[in-house]
């Protein structure tokens, strides 16, 4: 295993997940780790819980932050192997079924988590959700096209097609699942509390949804996108050279990029926070640090993968360990997964890894030579 991470071009840092891909690359993964949050419109006053719901969805409903998972993460580039054996890992809360796969690990290309519900693309291109779906998050639309890339709001889920088009479902409250008809082919997508994020193919930001705080209207000046991620009412979009841009709710830091800030590979935002991987394999955090989700732990340096959940924020290192800090961690002890990989070169066998507002979710497996 080599000392240094294999430098990764800007162009792959981006939270693609391509159906033939079971393999993280340098990209904000979107494994898509990134999203979730209550609804933008009822931030200050608390829904009633859907009948049925469990009681920690209903305390936290309105408490939800956004974790890209899947749109926030890096991935090295692929090599053809031939699979041997997968298995998902799911760790903390259960309480709505969101770490009880209805699935088979092996049939997963990538996955991501919503505050209270998990989304997985399979290698076939069809979407399976579980957990909470009180809001239709896990409700897939039927005679849904292939699809190629997957994310996970609050109470919302997207899907990028084969085709370039995208696909919404669940809460539409404050619009985030009504898809604008004038959109041309999607490269990326990201979904946050109660917005939602596409990258078109002319590299330029568009989003709809919750605009309490302007998160769906990036600046004039922005150019050259190759990835997005969500938080509550934030928004971050990561630049073709490596570059960082926040706009939207700013209480917090969340928007406040730091000066001198190395070029970046993948990010991922949180519900009040954003943090980025930069090339040199360290990870940067900024916003609000209540759980001390901005505080990487000593040590992490060469990481290849990052996401950021409710207060949380998790890493995925070279030699195939994952490591987590902030509100999780205080909660369900120091989670420290250490995921089964083989090493096949400079790469690791982990795929995907998301975390929700209590869960943690990661897709890997083994390899032939």
């Amino acid at each position: 295993m080599p000392h240094d991470i294999p430098s990764v071009p800007l162009q792959e840092a981006r939270v693609a997940r391509e159906t033939t891909t079971t393999r993280l690359v340098a990209k904000a993964i979107g494994i898509a780790l990134v999203t979730l949050t209550a609804a933008c419109t009822r931030e200050g006053s608390p829904e009633a819980p859907a009948t049925g719901a469990s009681p920690r969805a209903e305390n936290r409903a309105n408490d939800r932050a956004p974790i890209e998972a899947d749109a926030n993460a890096a991935r090295p580039p692929a090599r053809e192997a031939t699979p041997r054996a997968s298995s998902l890992t799911c760790r903390t809360w259960n309480d709505v079924g969101q770490c009880a796969a209805p699935i088979e690990a092996g049939r997963i290309a990538s996955i991501a988590a919503g505050a209270l519900h998990t989304v997985a693309l399979l290698k076939d291109g069809s979407i399976r959700c579980w957990g909470d779906g009180t809001e239709g998050q896990c409700s897939v639309p039927s005679g849904l096209g292939a699809a190629r890339m997957i994310s996970a709001g609050a109470s919302h889920s997207t899907a990028l097609l084969a085709d370039g088009s995208v696909a919404c479902w669940g809460s539409d409250r404050d619009g985030q699942c009504r898809v604008p008809s004038d959109l041309g082919p999607i490269e990326d997508i990201a979904c946050g509390g109660a917005h939602t994020l596409v990258v078109g193919a002319d590299k330029a930001v568009r989003g709809w949804g919750c605009n309490r705080y302007h998160q769906c209207e990036p600046p004039t000046s922005l150019a050259a996108v190759v990835a997005v991620a969500a938080g509550q009412h934030h928004s971050v979009a990561l630049g073709s050279d490596g570059s960082v841009h926040c706009w939207g709710r700013r209480h917090e830091g969340q928007c406040a990029v730091p000066d001198a800030l190395p070029a970046s590979v993948a990010i991922a935002a949180g519900r009040y926070h954003t943090a980025t991987l930069g090339s040199d394999g360290r990870i940067r955090c900024w916003g609000s640090n209540m759980f001390g989700q901005c505080e990487v732990p000593a040590g992490i340096e060469r990481a290849v993968a990052i996401a950021a959940g409710r207060h949380s924020t998790i890493a995925l290192l070279a030699g195939g360990a994952l490591r987590s800090w902030g509100e999780l961690a205080l909660n369900e002890s120091s989670i420290e997964i250490e995921v089964e990989v083989a090493v096949e070169g400079d790469e690791t066998e982990v795929s995907a890894i998301a975390i929700g507002d209590f869960h943690v979710a990661v897709l890997h497996g083994t390899r032939g030579r």
